[in-house]
């Protein structure tokens, strides 16, 4: 019989972040948080489909040493400081004595080895590229509309450095022609203007598209 050579020095486990702020519960936001413990792999469905908002469940690789916290701190762009409640649902078992997930120190059959630690410090440089996407479905309340715009320039001036991918229904075009009402002469609206402000402030560009302007 062959036996089955598994890495048991690092384990994915999920876990439940709560209390997260809306400007960080997207994909780049909850990577970044989720960082802190491991590396993040993937979200669940429900959460990468904002249909639950009290957690975010995120899936990470971790190995032996690694400490998950209770709780995640996390500074704001405004300087304030946010504290993310860190739940895990399963706690796996470690070895201390041979540094392996499947078993307890306890349990373990070898005898712990005398080692001696030196601390010494060293300096780390990490470089993160992140991706920002926005769904959006907009609203046809002028004031919530408003608000719409204003959340799109502060998500740009949070991820001003990094790509943004924009998509969804804005429910208001950018030219008279794109409306199945469009009639000769028509000229651009009011919220249609804010629309095209609104596009100019946070730099981004219409992808191009062909086929019917509407259906």
């Amino acid at each position: 019989m062959t036996s089955l050579d598994f890495n048991l020095a690092k384990l994915l486990i999920w876990l439940h972040l709560r209390q997260v702020p809306l400007e960080l519960f997207t994909r780049s936001g909850l990577s970044y948080i989720a960082s802190a413990i491991g590396v993040p792999l993937y979200m669940d469905r429900i959460t990468a489909s904002f249909q639950r908002l009290a957690y975010a469940k995120v899936c990470v690789e971790i190995d032996v040493t690694s400490e998950i916290p209770s709780t995640i701190e996390v500074r704001m762009k405004d300087g304030s400081p946010v504290s993310i409640t860190v739940e895990v649902p399963w706690h796996p078992q470690r070895c201390t004595n041979c540094s392996l997930f499947g078993y307890s120190s306890k349990t373990c059959q070898r005898k712990p080895a005398v080692v001696t630690k030196t601390w010494v410090p060293k300096q780390v440089k990490r470089t993160v590229h992140e991706k920002k996407e926005e769904v959006v479905y907009g609203s046809n309340d002028g004031k919530e509309m408003k608000k719409l715009w204003s959340h799109l320039q502060e998500v740009e001036e949070m991820y001003k450095d990094a790509p943004w991918l924009l998509e969804g229904d804005f429910n208001v075009s950018i030219h008279p022609e794109e409306s199945s009402n469009y009639y000769e002469g028509q000229t651009i609206t009011m919220e249609m203007q804010k629309f095209v402000d609104c596009r100019n402030q946070i730099v981004v560009y219409d992808h191009a598209a062909a086929g019917p302007l509407y259906t």
